[in-house]
């Protein structure tokens, strides 16, 4: 069980210090205030003319939301990821992972990175894993790494439909301020889906927020 904990903290660090390499996304705190690059912008249908449907890129596409007025929704098909000593690293000839998700209508996505209204990153999405069996309860559970500037706020259970959950959330500090993000992790038991969103402050608004965006969760 050390072990398999060990993997799932050196993925998220290999997240957090090398981008996107290897088609991981990139979770750099110290970016989360980048602004958003002006094609991001042109490729979001959410600020287009058009509010019919968008791809984004190979497997991504943005409607307007079904379920909550003045939101987006996406739909995703992305290859799946397994978990190794080395980190998350992409599966050969493996099936694609298709999931959706709600959020709000003025943030725009670039990639697996969304940038709210002011421009701002504010959240992104991490490679879906495929668990192996008896990693459900180790991917669930997150806990900084010793050596990294992060600190462990809360954490706590957060189910969606019919799947498992969990939501933690943390504080970084970078060379500007501290960051507080708020990590959600949802299993089926064979599939790993994660959303990380971020905050500058911790607010009940935020969370009410970010905690709705997880809610809508499907695949």
């Amino acid at each position: 069980m050390k072990r398999i904990q060990l993997i799932i903290l050196s993925a998220f660090l290999l997240l957090v210090m090398n981008g996107c390499g290897n088609g991981v996304a990139d979770v750099s705190y110290e970016s989360t205030s980048e602004q958003v690059p002006a094609s991001a912008k042109q490729e979001n249908p959410g600020t287009a003319q058009d509010p019919g449907s968008s791809e984004i890129n190979d497997g991504f596409a943005i409607t307007e939301s079904d379920q909550i007025p003045g939101w987006k929704k996406l739909e995703a098909k992305v290859p799946l990821s397994e978990l190794t000593e080395f980190g998350s690293q992409p599966l050969e000839d493996s099936e694609e992972f298709e999931f959706s998700f709600h959020f709000p209508g003025d943030w725009a996505m670039s990639h697996t990175v969304f940038y709210d209204e002011n421009n701002q990153k504010i959240a992104e999405i991490p490679p879906v894993v495929l668990l192996k069996p008896g990693q459900e309860t180790e991917f669930l559970t997150y806990n900084p790494s010793e050596v990294s500037d992060e600190e462990l706020l809360t954490k706590a259970d957060f189910p969606v439909s019919s799947y498992k959950g969990s939501r933690a959330v943390t504080r970084v500090a970078t060379e500007r301020d501290n960051w507080y993000p708020h990590i959600y992790r949802i299993t089926d038991g064979t599939y790993g889906f994660s959303v990380v969103l971020y905050s500058g402050t911790l607010d009940d608004k935020s969370q009410a927020l970010f905690d709705r965006i997880a809610s809508t969760v499907r695949f």
